[in-house]
């Protein structure tokens, strides 16, 4: 069980990684952030301050 947790953690830090490179690349091609927010499920106030940093 421990093992697979473990295996949890590398995964979710995997995907929000993968997750920063998807939003930064669909800001550099002119997507909005309402359209991110959209996209991820969240309002475009709430992806902006999560991702505003990065793009």
């Amino acid at each position: 069980m421990l093992r697979e947790l473990t295996l949890l953690r590398r995964e979710r830090a995997k995907l929000r990684d993968r997750e920063r490179a998807l939003v930064a690349a669909a800001r550099r091609e002119g997507v909005t952030w309402r359209e991110v927010g959209v996209a991820l499920g969240v309002s475009h106030q709430a992806v902006c301050k999560r991702f505003s940093k990065d793009a």
